[in-house]
């Protein structure tokens, strides 16, 4: 479906936000134990939507040429980034409890993403053979791929 209709980074804010709520409650409010397996679905399916929209996404951000480079940098970089997060949740539970210094590094990440999701375009009918350096490219008069085989040879 999302084919169809693109990945517009409205999607990933709604999910995002979505998520940092469900996150809030379930860490931060004094909630029972049906209301955790209850939330603990909406926490899984939000995760599963926001990474199954990921990949495709970034592929229509890279040049056909760089496009598994790019997508696994981003990858990369967001892991790195986030292997921080475990250390931050120790060194702050020293002081706070562990259930509101993992909802507070989360929802700190959730706010990390929402801003990095409003720079993202609109990949409505985007030729995934083209992107948007690739258009860039050529209000600017230049070819992409000319420029990427003279630098390969």
């Amino acid at each position: 479906m999302s084919d169809r209709v693109g990945r517009p980074p409205s999607a990933f804010m709604t999910f995002l936000v979505l998520q940092a709520a469900n996150v809030a409650v379930y860490l931060l409010a004094p909630i029972g134990t049906g209301i955790t397996i209850v939330l603990s679905f909406f926490l899984d399916a939000f995760q599963a939507a926001l990474a199954s929209g990921m990949l495709p996404t970034f592929a229509e951000l890279f040049p056909i040429n760089i496009r598994a480079s790019g997508q696994g940098f981003c990858l990369g970089g967001g892991r790195g980034f986030g292997s921080i997060v475990p250390a931050t949740v120790g060194v702050l539970a020293a002081t706070w409890s562990l259930g509101t210094a993992m909802g507070a590094c989360a929802l700190c990440a959730y706010a990390v993403a929402l801003c990095a999701a409003v720079f993202l375009p609109e990949t409505s009918g985007t030729d995934l053979h083209k992107t948007t350096l690739d258009d860039k490219a050529e209000e600017a008069g230049t070819d992409r791929q000319v420029e990427a085989r003279a630098v390969r040879t």
